[in-house]
């Protein structure tokens, strides 16, 4: 069984994306639930991810990447592992329903594992 990595490393200093923590990692868990999310001018998805620490503990991903969409849908769909990198969000965007109650990132990438 694989365990969630929650040590973070410095994000590269100078990313463009000012809501951006300087917190960057990777973390590892089932795909819970997944939804279309509209961001400001496109449509992505909004990934909840139960990891794989003990005890399990809930994030959640955003992404505008229909790639990356789809390599969740496919996780969610097939209950497989999957493990993404992330940073960490200050300032993350509101939720539908007003605001997250779990700890918010962007994902960068997402690798499934059967």
């Amino acid at each position: 069984m694989m365990s969630s990595l929650l040590t973070f490393v410095f994000f590269v200093p100078g990313h463009i994306e000012p809501s951006f923590a300087q917190l960057h990692g990777m973390l590892g868990g089932h795909v819970v639930n997944i939804e279309n999310y509209q961001f400001q001018n496109t449509i992505g998805c909004s990934v909840t991810m139960q990891l794989t620490d003990s005890p399990p503990s809930m994030v959640v991903l955003l992404s505008s990447d229909s790639n990356l969409c789809n390599t969740f849908l496919t996780s969610f769909q097939n209950n497989y592992l999957v493990v993404s990198e992330v940073s960490f969000l200050l300032s993350p965007p509101p939720s539908p329903s007003g605001n997250w109650n779990v700890p918010v990132f962007t994902v960068f990438s997402a690798t499934i594992y059967e």
